[in-house]
C-alpha cells in the first residue's frame, strides 16, 4: 500500500516534536525558517530559443526577427552564445499575436515601448 510521502516544503510534525530533545531550541529554528522565506526560491526558469518556439508555437525566425526588432529581448546569453529568455517573452509574443493581425508591427513596438511592456 502506498503511503503518502512528505511533502519537501515543509518539515516533518515528528521531527518538529523531537527538536528539544536533540538539542535544538525549537524558537531559533522557527525564526531562521522564516527569515529564509523567499530565499529557498529558485531563480526565475530561462528558455532557450528551442523552448521559446516550442511553447509559443513562433518559428525560430520569427523569434530571431522580433528580437532583432526589439519586439521581444533575450535576458541572457550563455557562454556559448544562445540567447536566453524570461517567462516574459511568452506574454509578448502572444500580445504580439493578437495585435499583429490588426497592426504592424513598427507600430506595435511603438506600443510595447511607450507602455513599458
Amino acid at each position: 500500500m502506498n503511503q503518502a510521502q512528505p511533502s519537501t516544503n515543509t518539515i516533518d510534525q515528528t521531527i518538529l516534536t523531537d527538536i528539544p530533545e536533540m538539542g535544538f531550541d525549537q524558537a531559533e529554528l522557527n525564526a531562521i525558517l522564516s527569515e529564509l522565506g523567499d530565499q529557498c526560491t529558485p531563480p526565475p526558469k530561462l528558455y532557450r530559443i528551442g523552448e521559446v518556439i516550442q511553447y509559443s508555437g513562433f518559428s525560430r525566425q520569427t523569434v530571431h526577427n522580433y528580437t532583432a526588432m526589439g519586439l521581444i529581448q533575450e535576458s541572457r546569453w550563455t557562454q556559448t552564445g544562445h540567447r536566453l529568455y524570461d517567462a516574459e517573452v511568452f506574454r509578448r509574443l502572444a500580445l504580439i499575436k493578437r495585435l499583429k493581425s490588426r497592426y504592424s508591427l513598427a507600430k506595435i513596438k511603438m506600443f510595447l515601448d511607450r507602455a513599458g511592456f
